[in-house]
């Protein structure tokens, strides 16, 4: 597949596009991943083409790193694998047909320390850590956490 990948003001702006004997693909989205700070987002259209004479399956697939984190999705065609995000299409296509998929999808990095899920990483939390102390978290942890704590 040849991608072509270039970045406006901190988002990356992606073409890809693949022409086989079976198919044809071409996508073109927008994403933060040079900019991600607590969420990662894409937006964007892909186009699946049937080139055989049969219906059959055709997809696109693409996988994006992400920065350190536990990432969360409510949409079920990106799978987050630790700092992977792998956004996946695929449509059962007639012969000579073309497809176009639109997607719109967000993944919230959660962040390392909020043990209460305010959003914040404050004295609850820490309280939280000192309590399951030896049992929960270690030394690791509470370095992790204080590496985020939240300024209020």
């Amino acid at each position: 597949m040849e991608v072509e990948i270039t970045t406006v003001q901190e988002v990356s702006v992606v073409s890809a596009s693949e022409v086989s004997a079976s198919r044809i693909v071409k996508a073109d989205y927008r994403d933060n991943r040079t900019s991600i700070e607590d969420r990662f987002w894409t937006k964007g259209v892909v186009e699946l083409t049937n080139a055989t004479s049969e219906r059959r399956w055709v997809a696109y697939q693409w996988s994006v790193d992400l920065p350190e984190g536990s990432y969360r999705s409510e949409d079920a065609r990106l799978c987050l694998d630790e700092n992977t995000a792998v956004f996946s299409i695929r449509r059962i296509v007639n012969p000579g047909e073309k497809i176009e998929v639109e997607w719109d999808v967000e993944a919230d990095r959660e962040i390392f320390g909020d043990l209460n899920n305010d959003g914040r990483v404050d004295g609850a939390d820490l309280g939280r850590m000192i309590e399951g102390w030896g049992i929960s978290w270690g030394p690791a942890d509470l370095g992790r956490l204080l590496a985020n704590w939240t300024v209020s």
